[in-house]
């Protein structure tokens, strides 16, 4: 059998970044200097873990090309990434430009110059499951109608350190300005935001990038790790002073809450149509949720329902 790691002296063994095909019985054989030896089997198991969360961010090139996305995942077996170009990802996807070199994390870079016009949808899976992230899109020439079903979230909830890219866009004859970021009413400039270069060093504070194309200007704005100080309410501004806005939110931890009414009192032609309804808010988003009724309810449906 061939040697797997060899350590001379008493310098520490350190393995490789293990996946689930590394699973097995190994064979610890050591010898000292004299020629005495022993050895020792050890059993090695290599515990699954569904995807990470996929953290979505840019890669600044120089001024006359569009940034490119990158979308970095972990995970075992290490998961597979696919971009889409819809919010439910019809379609097959595409798998984008992945690293020469080989790394414990899934890694997968496409040309945003591809997703001009559509959603960005980035999802990691593996055997144990699929994660996705999607870069909050804000368009300024676009008036939601009633009774449409409106993407654009007005609402953002982030997990301590997780990334954030927003997208907003505005469209134009001639010239005109991209459109403007304001935190909390504070215009978001140069005096307290940083703009991507291709030699930035990305930390925790807020990053804008504008993107330019024929009648099409993009703004992005990218927090590469969220915290509190980056919760509060986003507004973007067009050259028209026309406004969108966002509320972010960063809590400490997690939560989540059932709510439900108590007691319902129904006529008998209510009867045969009810349905007792819950509606479930929860951060991270829930896995599974079980509506199982009990048995004071075995003979009615129920249903719940998980907002974003």
């Amino acid at each position: 059998m061939d040697a797997i790691l060899t350590v001379n002296g008493s310098s520490p063994a350190v393995s490789p970044p293990l996946s689930t095909p590394d699973a097995g019985t190994y064979t610890l054989r050591c010898q000292t200097s004299s020629g005495t030896g022993s050895s020792l089997a050890v059993s090695l198991r290599v515990l699954p873990k569904r995807p990470s969360t996929p953290r979505l961010s840019l890669i600044p090139l120089s001024s006359k090309y569009s940034p490119k996305l990158k979308c970095v995942s972990n995970g075992c077996p290490k998961p597979a990434i696919r971009w889409y170009k819809s919010l439910d990802r019809t379609g097959n996807g595409e798998n984008g430009e992945t690293p020469a070199h080989a790394t414990e994390m899934s890694e997968s870079t496409v040309k945003s110059l591809s997703f001009i016009h559509s959603p960005v949808m980035c999802c990691a899976r593996n055997t144990e499951g699929e994660e996705c992230s999607q870069i909050y899109d804000y368009d300024m020439n676009r008036r939601s109608k009633i009774n449409e079903i409106d993407d654009e979230a007005p609402r953002v909830i982030l997990s301590l350190r997780q990334s954030l890219l927003l997208r907003c866009k505005v469209e134009g004859q001639g010239q005109f300005p991209a459109p403007e970021w304001q935190k909390d009413g504070k215009i978001l400039d140069s005096h307290n935001a940083n703009y991507l270069a291709g030699d930035s060093a990305i930390k925790d504070e807020i990053w804008l990038l504008n993107d330019k194309h024929p009648r099409v200007k993009m703004a992005y704005l990218f927090i590469a790790s969220a915290n509190a100080n980056h919760a509060g309410l986003y507004n973007r501004r067009d050259y028209k002073n026309q406004i969108k806005s966002v509320q972010i939110h960063v809590p400490a931890e997690g939560f989540l809450s059932v709510d439900m009414e108590e007691s319902k009192t129904l006529s008998g032609l209510e009867e045969s149509g009810f349905c007792l309804k819950a509606t479930v808010s929860s951060h991270p988003s829930l896995q599974r949720c079980d509506s199982r009724p009990t048995r004071l309810w075995m003979n009615r449906y129920t249903r719940h329902q998980m907002p974003v």
